[in-house]
C-alpha cells in the first residue's frame, strides 16, 4: 500500500493545484485600471472596467443603479434593452431593494466586458487574466426563473491581449439563490464560453465564490465547455451548496493538455462539479429530493465531483438520484472524490477508464501513468450509506506502465453502512470469481486488500438490499392421517407471484420454508428512486395454493418479522358433529329416501309468534284442533252477549 499512499498524496495535490487559478482569482483582487479600451472578437471597440463591490451586470448592462424596479427585454443580440419594457412586458427585471433578478424567457450572451490586466503570481509565474460573465455580481443576489431561459457566454478576447481568460455563464462573489416558480417549464441553462484558446483559459457554467449556492424548484443546466486549462460545470468556492426539489444537469467540456506551459499545471482538468471549502472549516454540500446527473469531459484529469476537504462532504438524501460519469480519455479518471453520505437515495459513480497521456514540463516529458476510480475512499474520507443504494464502477486502463483501476479505492474501513437495514455490500470478492471478466493485460485489477469482481468489463462495488422470506407451518389437532404430504405456498408482491415453493416435513417432522432472496424496497422493483414510497418496505403476502379441506388456515407473522411467516393449520373433526344423529338406516343398511323438499343448505331458525317480548299463556299442546273449537266458542259467546244487549235496549224504550 506504500505505492498507493504516494499516489494518493500525488493525486490530491495535483487536483488542488489544478484548481488554483479559480481559487486565486477569488482572493483579494490586486489594483488594476478602473477602465480601459479594447476590441472584441467582432472588431468592435468597447470600454472594459473592473466590477466594483455591490455591482450587478446582466447581458453586458449594469442594473440596479436606481432604487426603482427595472424592466428589460431581450435586444436580439444577447443583451437587454429597457425600450418598450414594462411590468407587463419584460424578459429581465431587477429589484434593487431585494436584490432579486427575474428571468422570464431571457436569452442572454453579452458579458460585463470586465477585460483588464489583473496580475497575480502562481508558482512565481505572473499571469495576466480577465474575469468575465453574462451575469456577474459582487453582492448576494436571488435569480427567480420563470419559463425557459438561456445564458451562454460567447466572448473571446483579442488574441494579443490576455494570457488567461475566465469566461463564465454566471459569476457571483457572494451568496447566490436560484429558484423556480414550481412549474415544469421553469428552467435555466448557463454555459461558459467555448472560445477559450489561451494557456490559462477556463470555462465555467456557474461559479460562486465566497458565498453559498441554493438551487430550488427548477430544471437547471450548468455547463462548462471546451477550454485549454479547465472546464467546470458548477463551481462553489468557500461556501455551502444545496440543490433541492430540482432536476440538475452538470456538464464539463473537453480540455486539451498543454505542453510547454508556463507552470506545471499542464495537468488540466475537466470537472463536472468542483466544491471547495473555507480554510479551517467544513462546508456542507447537499442534494435534497433532486435528480442530478454529472458528466465530466476529456482532460488530463476527468473528474465527476471533486471536494477538497475531508471534513466537508456531499449528502444525497430524500429520494434523490445522483449519477456521475467520468471520461476514459484521461490519465486520471474518477467519479467522486471526497466524503459522501447517502440517505434514502441512489448514487452511481462511474469512471469509464483511463489511458496514458504524456505531458512535457521544464523540458522533461512525463508519461506512463493511468488511474481509473469509481469512488475515491481514502481513509481521510467517509463513505456512509443510510437506507440507500450505491454503485461504483471503474473501467480498464488502456495503456500505461503504472496503472490502477478500482471501483472503490482505499480502505474499506472508510465504509459505514451499519444503519442500513438489509444492506448487502458486494466487495472484497475474488477478481477471478466464476463469471467474472478479466482486465486487459496492461491494467491490474485491484490489490489483494480490495479485490473487486469484474462486471461487463468494469470493476464494480455496490450496496443493495435483499432478504430471504421464511416461516414455519404448524399442524394443530389430531388429524395426522388427514395431513397432506406437502403444501404449495406462494409469496406475493403487489398481487403478483414473486415465487412459489412446495413445503414438506423434514426428518424431524418440522415444516419450515425459505424463499429465494427478494428485494426489500419498492424502488428496487419499480426502478423509481424518486417516488414518494420508494424506500418503503415491499408489502409481501403469503397464500396457500392447495389448502386441505379438513383444516382451517390461520396466517400470522410477516415477511420482515424475525420469525417470518407463521402458518397454522387446525384440524376440524367433522365426524363429531354427525355422531349424535339417530341411525335412520334400515336393517339392511340402506338409507331411506329423503324428502324431495329437503335441502343441503342449513335451515334458518323460525321465530315463535310472540308479541313483542311477552310470551303467551296459551297451553302449547301441539293439537291445533282444540284451538279451533276454543275460537268458535268464544265467537258464539260474544254474539250471544250482543243479542242480549240489543233486546234489553228495546225494552227500555217500550216503557
Amino acid at each position: 500500500m506504500k505505492g498507493r499512499a504516494w499516489m494518493s498524496a500525488f493525486f490530491c495535490a495535483a487536483l488542488v493545484l489544478t484548481m488554483v487559478p479559480m481559487a486565486a482569482s477569488a482572493a483579494t483582487r490586486p489594483e488594476s485600471p478602473a477602465s480601459c479600451t479594447a476590441t472584441d472578437s467582432q472588431g468592435q471597440s468597447y470600454t472594459c472596467h473592473r466590477v466594483e463591490e455591490d455591482e450587478v451586470y446582466v447581458g453586458g448592462t449594469r442594473v440596479g443603479e436606481t432604487s426603482e424596479v427595472e424592466y428589460y427585454l431581450n435586444d436580439g443580440t444577447g443583451g437587454i434593452t429597457s425600450e418598450n419594457a414594462s411590468a407587463a412586458n419584460f424578459n429581465v427585471s431587477y429589484d434593487p431593494a431585494s436584490s432579486t433578478l427575474t428571468l422570464m424567457g431571457a436569452n442572454l450572451s453579452k458579458t460585463a466586458y470586465t477585460d483588464h490586466n489583473v496580475q497575480y503570481e502562481t508558482q512565481q509565474y505572473p499571469q495576466d487574466v480577465s474575469h468575465d460573465a453574462v451575469i456577474l455580481a459582487r453582492k448576494a443576489i436571488t435569480i427567480k426563473v420563470v419559463g425557459e431561459n438561456t445564458i451562454e457566454n460567447k466572448r473571446q478576447a483579442p488574441e494579443a491581449t490576455y494570457t488567461g481568460l475566465h469566461r463564465h455563464g454566471i459569476d457571483v462573489f457572494a451568496d447566490l439563490t436560484i429558484i423556480g416558480d414550481g412549474t415544469e417549464s421553469s428552467s435555466l441553462t448557463s454555459k461558459g464560453s467555448d472560445q477559450n484558446t489561451k494557456d490559462w483559459a477556463d470555462s465555467i457554467g456557474i461559479n460562486v465564490l465566497r458565498g453559498d449556492l441554493l438551487v430550488e424548484n427548477l430544471s437547471l443546466t450548468a455547463q462548462g465547455r471546451q477550454s485549454t486549462y479547465s472546464s467546470v460545470g458548477l463551481c462553489v468556492v468557500n461556501g455551502d451548496m444545496t440543490l433541492r426539489n430540482s432536476d440538475v444537469s452538470v456538464i464539463s467540456g473537453n480540455v486539451a493538455p498543454i505542453n510547454q506551459a508556463a507552470v506545471a499545471l499542464s495537468w488540466t482538468e475537466s470537472c463536472g462539479m468542483a466544491l471547495f471549502s473555507r480554510a479551517g472549516s467544513a462546508n456542507q454540500f447537499v442534494i435534497d429530493n433532486s435528480s442530478v446527473e454529472v458528466q465530466a469531459g476529456d482532460g488530463y484529469y476527468s473528474g465527476g465531483i471533486f471536494m477538497d476537504a475531508a471534513e466537508s462532504g456531499l449528502t444525497v438524501k430524500n429520494n434523490s438520484v445522483l449519477k456521475v460519469t467520468a471520461s476514459k480519455e484521461a490519465a486520471v479518471s474518477y467519479g467522486i472524490y471526497g466524503s459522501l453520505t447517502v440517505d434514502k437515495s441512489h448514487v452511481e459513480a462511474v469512471s469509464l477508464g483511463a489511458k496514458d497521456i504524456p505531458y512535457t514540463y521544464g523540458g522533461t516529458t512525463y508519461q506512463g501513468y493511468a488511474y481509473s476510480y469509481g469512488y475515491w475512499a481514502d481513509t481521510s474520507f467517509q463513505l456512509k450509506v443510510n437506507t440507500g443504494t450505491v454503485c461504483f464502477m471503474s473501467g480498464p486502463c488502456e495503456s500505461g506502465t503504472v496503472t490502477d483501476s478500482c471501483a472503490l479505492f482505499g480502505e474499506i474501513s472508510a465504509l459505514d453502512y451499519s444503519e442500513n437495514p438489509y444492506a448487502v455490500a458486494r466487495y472484497n470478492q475474488d477478481a477471478n470469481a466464476q463469471g467474472a471478466e478479466t482486465w486487459t493485460d496492461s491494467c491490474i485489477a485491484a490489490d489483494t486488500d480490495n479485490a473487486m469482481v469484474l462486471k461487463s468489463g468494469y470493476q464494480y462495488f455496490d450496496i443493495t438490499h435483499t432478504f430471504t422470506p421464511h416461516g414455519t407451518i404448524e399442524w394443530v389437532g389430531n388429524g395426522e392421517t388427514a395431513r397432506p404430504e406437502s403444501l404449495d405456498l406462494s409469496l406475493r408482491r403487489a398481487e403478483q407471484v414473486a415465487e412459489r415453493v412446495t413445503v414438506s416435513p423434514d426428518q424431524q417432522g418440522k415444516w419450515a420454508f425459505t424463499f429465494a432472496a427478494q428485494p426489500v424496497y419498492n424502488c428496487q422493483v419499480t426502478g423509481n428512486y424518486r417516488a414518494s414510497d420508494a424506500w418503503d418496505l415491499i408489502d409481501y403476502t403469503l397464500t396457500v395454493e392447495n389448502q386441505p379441506e379438513e383444516f382451517d388456515l390461520s396466517l400470522g407473522g410477516s415477511a420482515f418479522a424475525e420469525q417470518g411467516f407463521a402458518v397454522v393449520e387446525t384440524y376440524v373433526d367433522k365426524t363429531d358433529s354427525e355422531g349424535d344423529k339417530p341411525d335412520v338406516s334400515d336393517p339392511n343398511g340402506d338409507i331411506p329416501p329423503s324428502d324431495p323438499q329437503d335441502s343441503a343448505q342449513p335451515t334458518l331458525p323460525v321465530e315463535s309468534p310472540h308479541i313483542g317480548s311477552q310470551p303467551t299463556d296459551n297451553p302449547q299442546t301441539g293439537d291445533t284442533g282444540h284451538l279451533t273449537v276454543w275460537i268458535v266458542m268464544a265467537g258464539a259467546a260474544a254474539l250471544g252477549l250482543g243479542v242480549l244487549s240489543l233486546v234489553q235496549k228495546r225494552r227500555v224504550r217500550g216503557n
